[in-house]
C-alpha cells in the first residue's frame, strides 16, 4: 500500500492536556506574533514555539536536577560517613571508659 499526502513533520507528537497560567499563555501569544512579523508570514504557532521551548530546555532541566539529586545524595553520603565516625569514636570511648582505661 502506498502512502498518500505528504510526510509528517513530527513523527512521535503526543497529544497531552496542559495547563497554564493567563499572564504565561499571553507571554507564549507575543513571542509568536513578534516571531511571525519578523519572518514576514504566519507560520509559527503556539504550539511550534511552546515545542521548541520545551525540547531545548527540558534537557537542561533535567540535567539540573540530576545534579542537584547527585549532590544530595553524595552530601548524605559524607554526613554518614562522618557520623560512622563520630560513632566509632563514641564506642571507643565507652569501651575504653568500661575497661577504666582514658583515652
Amino acid at each position: 500500500m502506498s502512502e498518500k499526502g505528504r510526510k509528517k513533520k513530527y513523527n512521535n507528537l503526543t497529544k497531552t492536556n496542559l495547563y497554564l497560567e493567563q499572564e504565561t499563555l499571553d507571554i507564549f501569544k507575543e513571542a509568536v506574533r513578534i516571531t511571525n512579523e519578523l519572518r514576514g508570514d504566519e507560520s509559527m504557532t503556539l504550539s511550534i514555539i511552546i515545542r521548541n521551548l520545551l525540547k531545548q530546555r527540558a534537557p537542561i532541566l533535567l540535567q539540573q536536577l540530576k545534579d542537584k539529586k547527585e549532590n544530595l545524595t553524595s552530601k548524605s553520603v559524607e554526613v554518614a560517613q562522618v557520623e560512622a565516625v563520630v560513632q566509632s569514636e563514641n564506642n571507643q570511648s565507652e569501651w575504653a571508659n568500661f575497661f577504666g582505661e582514658t583515652k
